[in-house]
C-alpha cells in the first residue's frame, strides 16, 4: 500500500479550529486533508460526539495503550522516533480487525488540544507492524507528542500515545531575535533576562560601554535558562545591551537595545580616556618624575564618600584607592613602579555628583630609576642663568681691575 500524509483531523476536529492559529494558511491545508481523508475512507462529514481533542468519560488508557470500553480498541505499542525530516511513527494493528479498520498517526506540540498534524495508509513495517512520517508542517527541532487513532467508518479509538515527547528532525531555521524584559543593576553587573526563543540552543548577551574606554563584557547560557550575569563592569556607566539566540540553524539577529548603568566602584578603563581633564599634581612643569619616586596627584568634581581609583598607564595599575572628601576633592601620594620609564598616563576614575563615570588624567614622562628629577624640556632657560653668571662674573673682574691703582716702576 502507497504511504502518504495529510492533515488528518479527528472526525469534528475542524469544528474546533482555533482561530487564533500560529499559521492560518495550515486551517486550508487541514481541510482539504480531512475532505480527502473523508473520500478515501467513506467517512460522514458530519461530527461524531467525539474526537481526539475531547476523550470522553469512556475512554482510559496507560502509558502507550489505549482501549475504549465500549467501541473500538485503540492501537498499541505505539513508538515515535526523529526521522531525516520530521517524525516517524509506528504501532501494532488491531489483531483481527475488520478490513474497513484504518489507522492515522498525529503530532502536535505538548499540552495542544489542538489535533495536530498526521499521516494515514500506513506501510507495512518488520514484525507485522504499521508505520508512516509526519513530515509537513512540523517545525525541525521542535519537540511534539504523538499519538495513533484507529477509525472504522464512523467509529473513532481513544489515541494511544507514544511514551514522551519526540523531536521532529530536519534542518530548523536560525532563531528569531530574543526580546530583553529586564536588566537588573548589581556592583559591576548587570543581569539580562529575555523571552523564550524556538529552535534556541544557547543564548549570548553583551553589553557595551557607551563612553567607548569602560571595559565591556558578555555572558552565555543554554536555551534552558532566560537570562545571565555579565560580570567586571564598571559602575556608573552606561552599557548597552543585547541578546544572540544561537540554534542549529544558524545565528539569530540582535535583540533590540537596552541599557543598564552597574552600581559600586567605577573601575579603570583598559585604555585612557580622550579629552578627560587635567589631574593636578606637585611635579612641576618641565621635570621628570623617576621610576621609584613618590609624586601626589589630586583631583575634585567627584561624588563626596565615593572611591576614586588612580592608575598609571599604557598597561593600567591601580597605585591607590582613595576617598573623596565632602568638598568633592580627593588627594593621593602614589609610588612610580621601578619598570615604568618612558611616557605613560595617570588616570584617576570616579563618580560624579549626578552618578556617572569622571575621569582625570595626566601625561607624564617618568626617567630611569636613581635619576631623580632633571630638568627637561627647551634648556633655554639654564643657559640663558649660565650665560648671566657668566657676565656677572666678568663684569665684576673688569670693575675691580679699573679700580686697582698701578704700581710706580722701579727703575
Amino acid at each position: 500500500m502507497g504511504s502518504s500524509e495529510h492533515q488528518i483531523l479527528p472526525i469534528g476536529g475542524l469544528m474546533r479550529q482555533r482561530l487564533g492559529s500560529r499559521k492560518p494558511h495550515r486551517r486550508l491545508r487541514r481541510a482539504a486533508a480531512v475532505l480527502a481523508c473523508v473520500t478515501a475512507f467513506g467517512l460522514p462529514a458530519a461530527p461524531a460526539a467525539a474526537d481526539v481533542a475531547s476523550v470522553g468519560a469512556a475512554q482510559m488508557w496507560a502509558g502507550n495503550r489505549s482501549a475504549r470500553a465500549d467501541g473500538l480498541a485503540a492501537p498499541t505499542n505505539v513508538r515515535a522516533e526523529t526521522a531525516s525530516q520530521g517524525i516517524h511513527v509506528s504501532w501494532d494493528p488491531l489483531v483481527g480487525a475488520s478490513p474497513s479498520v484504518h489507522y492515522a498517526a498525529y503530532a502536535r506540540p505538548p499540552g495542544s488540544t489542538d489535533p495536530g498534524f498526521g499521516c494515514f495508509q500506513p506501510t507495512s513495517e518488520p514484525g507485522d507492524r504499521l508505520g508512516c512520517t509526519i513530515s509537513r508542517d512540523l517545525d525541525p527541532g521542535a519537540e511534539y507528542e504523538v499519538y495513533a487513532v484507529a477509525m472504522n467508518g464512523v467509529e473513532q479509538s481513544a489515541p494511544a500515545f507514544a511514551a514522551g515527547p519526540v523531536t521532529a528532525g530536519g534542518t530548523p531555521p536560525a532563531p528569531d531575535a530574543p526580546t530583553i524584559t529586564t536588566v537588573t543593576a548589581g556592583r559591576g553587573t548587570l543581569t539580562v533576562s529575555w523571552d523564550k526563543v524556538q529552535f534556541a540552543t544557547s543564548f549570548t548577551a553583551t553589553a557595551v560601554a557607551t563612553d567607548g574606554v569602560s571595559p565591556g563584557g558578555t555572558c552565555h547560557e543554554s536555551a534552558k535558562s532566560l537570562s545571565c550575569t555579565i560580570k567586571d563592569l564598571s559602575a556608573a556607566v552606561t552599557y548597552r545591551v543585547t541578546v544572540t539566540a544561537t540554534g542549529l540553524g544558524g545565528t539569530s539577529p540582535s535583540s533590540a537595545v537596552a541599557t543598564g548603568v552597574p552600581t559600586g566602584v567605577p573601575t579603570t578603563p583598559p585604555q585612557p580616556p580622550t579629552n578627560a581633564p587635567t589631574l593636578a599634581s606637585d611635579v612641576a612643569r618641565g621635570e621628570t618624575p623617576a621610576a621609584g619616586s613618590h609624586i601626589t596627584v589630586s583631583g575634585h568634581g567627584f561624588k563626596p564618600g565615593t572611591t576614586v581609583e588612580v592608575a598609571l598607564y599604557s598597561a593600567p595599575r591601580v597605585l591607590a584607592r582613595p576617598v573623596v572628601a565632602a568638598n568633592g576633592s580627593f588627594s593621593a601620594t602614589v609610588t612610580i613602579p621601578a619598570t615604568y620609564k618612558g611616557e605613560h598616563t595617570f588616570v584617576a576614575t570616579g563618580t560624579s555628583p549626578n552618578g556617572r563615570v569622571r575621569y582625570l588624567a595626566l601625561p607624564v614622562t617618568i626617567a630611569a630609576a636613581g635619576t631623580g628629577l632633571p630638568v627637561t624640556g627647551s634648556p633655554v632657560t639654564a643657559l640663558a642663568l649660565f650665560g648671566l653668571a657668566t657676565v656677572t662674573a666678568g663684569g665684576f673682574a673688569v670693575f675691580t681691575t679699573r679700580r686697582r691703582k698701578p704700581r710706580p716702576t722701579t727703575a
